[in-house]
Protein backbone atom coordinates (compact mmCIF):
# COMPACT_ATOMS: atom_id res chain seq x y z
CA UNK A 1 0.00 0.00 0.00
CA UNK A 2 1.47 3.07 -0.68
CA UNK A 3 0.53 6.98 0.62
CA UNK A 4 0.10 9.40 -1.67
CA UNK A 5 -0.11 13.59 0.01
CA UNK A 6 -1.28 15.67 -2.84
CA UNK A 7 -0.23 19.51 -2.49
CA UNK A 8 -1.73 19.55 -6.36
CA UNK A 9 -1.71 23.29 -6.55
CA UNK A 10 -2.15 24.82 -2.87
CA UNK A 11 0.96 25.96 -2.71
CA UNK A 12 -0.73 29.18 -4.58
CA UNK A 13 2.25 30.14 -6.52
CA UNK A 14 4.53 30.95 -3.92
CA UNK A 15 7.77 28.98 -3.48
CA UNK A 16 7.78 29.59 0.27
CA UNK A 17 4.58 27.93 1.16
CA UNK A 18 5.15 25.32 -1.29
CA UNK A 19 8.47 24.30 0.43
CA UNK A 20 6.68 24.31 4.03
CA UNK A 21 4.57 21.95 2.51
CA UNK A 22 7.03 19.66 1.12
CA UNK A 23 8.47 20.14 5.09
CA UNK A 24 6.18 19.30 6.54
CA UNK A 25 4.92 16.08 4.03
CA UNK A 26 8.67 14.73 4.67
CA UNK A 27 8.09 14.50 8.60
CA UNK A 28 5.08 12.12 7.89
CA UNK A 29 4.42 8.61 6.88
CA UNK A 30 3.13 9.56 3.34
CA UNK A 31 5.29 7.74 0.56
CA UNK A 32 5.05 10.04 -2.06
CA UNK A 33 4.00 14.24 -2.23
CA UNK A 34 2.48 14.79 -5.32
CA UNK A 35 2.10 18.18 -6.81
CA UNK A 36 -0.13 19.37 -10.07
CA UNK A 37 1.06 21.31 -13.33
CA UNK A 38 -1.53 22.16 -15.44
CA UNK A 39 -1.73 23.51 -18.75
CA UNK A 40 -0.13 26.73 -19.98
CA UNK A 41 -3.60 28.26 -20.62
CA UNK A 42 -4.86 27.46 -17.08
CA UNK A 43 -2.18 30.08 -14.96
CA UNK A 44 -3.11 33.34 -16.25
CA UNK A 45 -2.88 34.99 -12.59
CA UNK A 46 -6.75 35.85 -12.16
CA UNK A 47 -6.72 33.49 -8.52
CA UNK A 48 -4.15 32.12 -6.32
CA UNK A 49 -3.83 29.03 -7.88
CA UNK A 50 -3.47 30.58 -11.06
CA UNK A 51 0.13 31.53 -10.32
CA UNK A 52 2.85 28.31 -11.31
CA UNK A 53 5.76 27.15 -9.47
CA UNK A 54 9.29 27.41 -11.16
CA UNK A 55 11.05 24.34 -12.40
CA UNK A 56 13.97 25.40 -10.59
CA UNK A 57 11.42 24.99 -7.09
CA UNK A 58 11.32 20.95 -8.48
CA UNK A 59 14.68 20.75 -8.72
CA UNK A 60 15.90 22.52 -5.62
CA UNK A 61 13.26 20.00 -3.42
CA UNK A 62 13.47 16.61 -5.51
CA UNK A 63 16.73 15.26 -3.46
CA UNK A 64 15.34 16.48 -0.25
CA UNK A 65 12.31 14.29 -1.07
CA UNK A 66 14.44 11.66 -1.82
CA UNK A 67 17.01 11.99 0.89
CA UNK A 68 13.66 11.05 3.62
CA UNK A 69 12.99 8.12 1.12
CA UNK A 70 10.18 9.72 -0.78
CA UNK A 71 8.90 10.20 -4.30
CA UNK A 72 7.82 12.70 -6.28
CA UNK A 73 4.90 12.37 -8.28
CA UNK A 74 3.42 15.71 -10.99
CA UNK A 75 -0.15 15.44 -11.87
CA UNK A 76 0.81 17.40 -14.97
CA UNK A 77 -1.58 18.36 -18.01
CA UNK A 78 0.86 20.35 -19.62
CA UNK A 79 2.85 17.62 -21.92
CA UNK A 80 5.83 20.19 -23.26
CA UNK A 81 6.91 19.80 -19.20
CA UNK A 82 7.07 16.24 -19.15
CA UNK A 83 10.99 16.18 -20.27
CA UNK A 84 12.22 18.82 -18.29
CA UNK A 85 10.70 16.90 -14.89
CA UNK A 86 11.53 13.64 -15.95
CA UNK A 87 15.57 14.27 -16.03
CA UNK A 88 15.16 16.45 -12.32
CA UNK A 89 14.23 12.45 -11.49
CA UNK A 90 10.52 12.49 -10.92
CA UNK A 91 9.14 9.49 -9.82
CA UNK A 92 5.70 9.31 -11.06
CA UNK A 93 2.88 10.84 -12.97
CA UNK A 94 -0.43 11.31 -12.65
CA UNK A 95 -3.13 12.30 -15.18
CA UNK A 96 -6.59 14.05 -14.64
CA UNK A 97 -9.60 12.92 -15.33
CA UNK A 98 -10.14 14.81 -18.43
CA UNK A 99 -7.39 13.46 -20.04
CA UNK A 100 -8.08 9.90 -19.44
CA UNK A 101 -8.20 9.67 -23.66
CA UNK A 102 -5.42 12.27 -23.91
CA UNK A 103 -3.62 9.61 -26.56
CA UNK A 104 -0.49 12.40 -26.85
CA UNK A 105 0.22 13.01 -23.29
CA UNK A 106 -0.28 9.45 -22.22
CA UNK A 107 2.27 8.17 -25.18
CA UNK A 108 5.41 11.27 -23.78
CA UNK A 109 4.52 9.42 -20.53
CA UNK A 110 4.76 6.04 -21.05
CA UNK A 111 8.04 6.91 -23.22
CA UNK A 112 9.33 7.62 -19.64
CA UNK A 113 8.70 4.37 -18.38
CA UNK A 114 7.83 5.82 -15.20
CA UNK A 115 4.44 4.62 -13.42
CA UNK A 116 1.48 6.81 -14.17
CA UNK A 117 -1.26 7.48 -12.33
CA UNK A 118 -4.49 8.17 -14.21
CA UNK A 119 -7.94 9.56 -12.70
CA UNK A 120 -10.75 8.36 -13.90
CA UNK A 121 -13.02 11.04 -12.89
CA UNK A 122 -16.73 10.29 -14.03
CA UNK A 123 -15.51 8.26 -17.21
CA UNK A 124 -17.57 4.54 -17.49
CA UNK A 125 -15.96 1.29 -17.95
CA UNK A 126 -15.79 0.90 -21.55
CA UNK A 127 -13.69 4.17 -21.67
CA UNK A 128 -11.39 2.97 -18.68
CA UNK A 129 -10.95 -0.49 -20.78
CA UNK A 130 -10.31 1.57 -23.81
CA UNK A 131 -7.31 2.92 -21.77
CA UNK A 132 -6.33 0.22 -20.25
CA UNK A 133 -5.58 -1.98 -23.05
CA UNK A 134 -3.21 0.86 -24.57
CA UNK A 135 -1.13 1.43 -21.60
CA UNK A 136 1.22 0.07 -19.90
CA UNK A 137 2.53 0.78 -15.87
CA UNK A 138 -0.38 2.29 -14.55
CA UNK A 139 -2.41 2.61 -11.86
CA UNK A 140 -5.67 3.39 -12.34
CA UNK A 141 -7.30 6.13 -9.35
CA UNK A 142 -11.10 5.85 -8.39
CA UNK A 143 -11.35 9.12 -7.20
CA UNK A 144 -14.51 10.79 -5.29
CA UNK A 145 -15.34 13.74 -6.75
CA UNK A 146 -17.39 15.75 -3.82
CA UNK A 147 -17.26 15.68 -0.15
CA UNK A 148 -20.33 13.50 0.06
CA UNK A 149 -19.90 10.13 1.76
CA UNK A 150 -22.50 8.75 -0.13
CA UNK A 151 -21.23 9.56 -3.65
CA UNK A 152 -17.83 7.93 -2.34
CA UNK A 153 -18.91 4.67 -4.48
CA UNK A 154 -16.44 2.22 -3.26
CA UNK A 155 -17.92 -0.41 -5.70
CA UNK A 156 -15.98 1.02 -8.24
CA UNK A 157 -12.41 0.32 -7.29
CA UNK A 158 -13.22 -3.53 -8.02
CA UNK A 159 -14.84 -3.03 -10.76
CA UNK A 160 -12.52 -0.94 -12.58
CA UNK A 161 -9.70 -3.56 -10.79
CA UNK A 162 -11.59 -6.95 -12.26
CA UNK A 163 -12.20 -5.20 -15.69
CA UNK A 164 -8.75 -4.07 -16.42
CA UNK A 165 -6.53 -6.31 -14.49
CA UNK A 166 -4.65 -3.10 -13.61
CA UNK A 167 -4.23 -1.53 -9.90
CA UNK A 168 -6.86 0.60 -8.96
CA UNK A 169 -6.39 3.25 -6.13
CA UNK A 170 -8.57 5.41 -4.81
CA UNK A 171 -8.61 9.13 -4.14
CA UNK A 172 -9.90 10.98 -1.10
CA UNK A 173 -12.18 14.32 -1.72
CA UNK A 174 -13.41 14.26 1.70
CA UNK A 175 -13.11 15.97 4.50
CA UNK A 176 -14.09 12.66 6.44
CA UNK A 177 -11.21 10.75 6.45
CA UNK A 178 -12.54 7.32 7.76
CA UNK A 179 -13.54 6.67 4.33
CA UNK A 180 -10.04 6.11 3.96
CA UNK A 181 -10.33 2.81 6.12
CA UNK A 182 -13.46 1.51 3.88
CA UNK A 183 -11.51 2.19 0.74
CA UNK A 184 -9.21 0.20 2.25
CA UNK A 185 -11.16 -3.03 2.97
CA UNK A 186 -11.35 -2.99 -1.05
CA UNK A 187 -7.74 -4.14 -1.44
CA UNK A 188 -7.36 -6.40 1.59
CA UNK A 189 -10.12 -8.22 0.19
CA UNK A 190 -9.17 -8.18 -3.41
CA UNK A 191 -5.25 -9.18 -1.85
CA UNK A 192 -7.15 -12.19 -0.15
CA UNK A 193 -8.76 -13.36 -3.19
CA UNK A 194 -5.57 -14.16 -5.02
CA UNK A 195 -5.96 -11.16 -7.32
Amino acid sequence: MKIIAEIGLNHCGSVERANNLVQELNKTSADTISFQIREKEFYDKTHPRKFPLPIAFYESIINQVHINKKELCIAIADSGMVNKLDNIGVDSWKTLSWDLENHHLHQILQDTRKPVYISTGISGIEEISRVSEKLDNIIFIHTQLNDSIENANLKAINTIRNNTNKPTAFGLHCDNHLLLYSSLAKFFINDTSGN
